[in-house]
């Protein structure tokens, strides 16, 4: 039981990171992702011709993105509609889990995609800024990933019977 919920916490943490790219939730410092990914544009120091070379891979790609990201988040609507329904029907879980795999899946290779678009217009330098900036957002989500676990495993323990 405890794994199930663990794997349901760590999942909704995924989804929530793929929910994230597309702008929905804050980081760390209130700031939406996109806010995020501005602030590490500011930080490259990008050169003119650059900032309308990014600019132009993040516009030629626009449409696709947001159909991915619109499709994460309505399979993660599912999902949660799914989990919270008091029926407990395992096979409608199973069904709406693997569709919202199937969009994260779609939408992270859609977000490879674009970076690998934009990372072609950085300089060595540039892109190892990035790279430390996508290390960091990683380190925080396994920092909040790792948060719900104590909080949780915590609170089993409380209220468990016999629990000292």
């Amino acid at each position: 039981m405890k794994r199930i919920l663990f794997l349901t916490l760590l999942v909704l943490a995924l989804g929530g990171g793929v929910l994230a790219l597309a702008g929905q939730v804050p980081d760390g410092d209130g700031l939406i992702p996109r806010e995020t990914f501005l602030r590490t544009l500011v930080r490259l120091d990008l050169t003119e011709a650059q900032k309308r070379d990014v600019a132009a891979v993040l516009k030629s790609h626009k449409g696709e993105a947001r159909a991915a990201f619109d499709r994460v988040r309505a399979a993660a609507e599912h999902f949660r509609k799914a989990t919270a329904s008091p029926a407990a029907d395992e096979a409608a879980v199973r069904l709406a889990f693997r569709d919202l795999a199937a969009a994260g899946e779609e939408a992270v290779v859609v977000k490879s995609r674009i970076m690998a678009e934009v990372r072609g217009k950085l300089t060595p330098e540039q892109q190892k800024l990035l790279l430390e900036s996508r290390d960091l957002i990683a380190e925080k989500v396994r920092e909040r990933v790792e948060t719900a676990r104590a909080i949780f495993e915590e609170w089993i323990e409380a209220h468990t019977v016999g629990a000292s």
